[in-house]
């Protein structure tokens, strides 16, 4: 193996200076520390596995691509992680380090690989298969690039105002700028190096005769409310409750007749706008936050629902038909497959073995507090209600803000655990006084002082669903960065095109 340690000592010798020595030393036998990929001693992309070997008493790590940690949070032990290598070709150390309870900081262990990447790129783009003209404001690209690219920005204007990379792949929508005329498309390709190359198309549009624009609300004779995508489409409101997360009244309605109607294609129903409502199916336990492109991510438990979105998390959950489920996609919150984790809780069958749980049930306990949480951030006994003996649950114990593993109130969530659903905003209260909103790269940005400032109202952002967490959380925030007014991408319907969350 290649799994290496970094132990770093202050030594005094009388006769010579004070050195501080780096002493390279395996950890094959010890079985403690990292490995990249297997051991492979290269790879092509900055994507990359990590297997993890901890001690018995570790308790948490912290990972970095710099040997200073610059970046990097304490988090809960996990045995295998993705992770993202730095830009750059050539020898990439990844380093790791352990803390047992009482905050003992193992010395920093350290794995390498090479990276592979070409010193130059090629790169092009198709639009709409080649043709010139479209009446169509949603054009199809079909990108093309040499190995090493892994990202692209895309922008109707040379500067890039507001755009952001996203993982390359071979197909992708886009909506061109309104009106008609020659409409350019820019694409920035970015290799695994940092190099970035831009490329341009143009096509001719013509906006159709009669034109609804993009983005109506549109109501025939019938009680349907109905959204004109850029797809061209009519995209129906199937539920009140799913019009008025995006809308606060019926004052941009516009009425059309029945035969107007007809002229569109009906496409699929709107789905409920990510950070405002809880969606549980009826008849079904389960209770899912909203997130970008109709992607339903799963709430582990009362307590998770709690650190969300507080002690009134309960009144946020609409209950809509079990029909409506085909709308969306469940992100279920495991990389296991049904094989190695029945009910797809995030533990897999081996360790559910270990500790004694169910791996057909996320909270074996049924203490209000899922037996994921339990092992990877509490550490509490996922097969006993009460891990203290204190005469309360452990859940309950938190939803109560006291430590559910011995005395005392809960000051911190442990580092690196909690992450807001995507499609949330969220105010940090507890450090910048700021609110923030948790984008679908996964970054959180910076969006603005308060509910009333321009950001927050032109993205539809609605007050009464402003997270305001009982405890501090981690924020990934990108420095920097913040969310324009009126982004596309936050006021409008969407939907998961080539696996891209895109307007529709």
């Amino acid at each position: 193996m290649r799994k290496n340690q970094l132990s770093f000592s202050a030594l005094w010798v009388p006769i010579f200076v004070t050195l501080l020595v780096i002493i390279p030393q395996s950890s094959h036998a010890a079985a403690v520390g990292i490995a990249i990929d297997k051991n492979h001693v290269s790879t092509k992309t900055r994507e990359v596995d990590l297997e993890i070997y901890p001690t018995d008493t570790t308790y948490q790590m912290r990972i970095a691509n710099n040997i200073d940690f610059k970046g990097a949070y304490w988090e809960s032990i996990k045995t295998d992680k993705k992770w993202t290598l730095d830009f750059g070709a050539g020898t990439q150390t990844v380093y790791i380090q352990f803390r047992t309870r009482a905050k003992k900081e193992s010395s920093v262990m350290f794995d390498t690989i090479r990276l592979d990447v070409p010193a130059n790129m090629a790169v092009d783009f198709i639009m709409n298969k080649g043709e010139r003209a479209t009446n169509s404001r949603y054009v199809d690209l079909e990108l093309q690039y040499s190995e090493g690219v892994e990202s692209v920005a895309l922008s109707n204007d040379a500067i890039f105002s507001g755009a952001r990379f996203i993982p390359i792949q071979k197909n992708l929508k886009w909506i061109i700028s309104p009106l008609s005329g020659e409409k350019f498309v820019y694409l920035r390709f970015r290799d695994a190096n940092g190099a970035t190359r831009t490329v341009s198309r143009s096509v001719m549009y013509t906006e159709p005769p009669y034109h609804l624009a993009e983005e109506s609300l549109i109501k025939g004779d019938g009680d349907t409310v109905y959204y004109l995508g850029y797809d061209g489409q009519l995209h129906p409101y199937l539920h009140s409750v799913v019009y008025h997360s995006y809308n606060p009244n019926f004052n941009g309605v516009k009425h059309v007749s029945d035969q107007k109607l007809r002229e569109y294609f009906i496409g699929e129903p709107v789905c409920m706008k990510p950070g405002t409502w809880l969606v549980k199916f009826q008849s079904l336990p389960r209770v899912y936050a909203v997130e970008p492109g109709c992607r339903l991510k799963p709430i582990r438990s009362e307590v998770e629902a709690f650190i969300y979105y507080g002690d009134r998390w309960a009144g946020r959950i609409l209950e809509i038909a079990p029909a409506f489920e085909g709308f969306y996609t469940i992100e279920e919150r495991t990389i296991y497959d049904r094989e190695d984790d029945r009910d797809q809780d995030g533990v897999n069958k081996d360790t559910e073995e270990s500790y004694g749980t169910s791996d057909q049930n996320g909270d074996s306990d049924n203490d209000r507090l899922s037996d994921f949480e339990e092992i990877n951030y509490w550490y509490t006994d996922p097969t006993k209600k009460d891990t203290d003996g204190d005469g309360i649950y452990d859940g309950d114990e938190i939803l109560l803000k006291r430590a559910p593993y011995g005395a005392g109130t809960i000051s911190a969530l442990p580092e690196g655990t909690y992450i807001p659903p995507q499609g949330s905003a969220v105010l940090d209260w507890w450090s910048k006084k700021q609110i923030y909103y948790q984008y679908h790269d996964g970054w959180t940005y910076y969006l603005s002082q308060s509910t009333a400032d321009e950001a927050f109202v032109s993205n539809g952002l609605q007050r009464n669903f402003l997270l305001v967490p009982p405890f501090p959380l981690s924020l990934n925030i990108r420095d920097g960065w913040h969310i324009y007014s009126d982004s596309l991408q936050i006021r409008a319907p969407q939907a998961t095109r080539y696996n891209t969350v895109t307007p529709l």
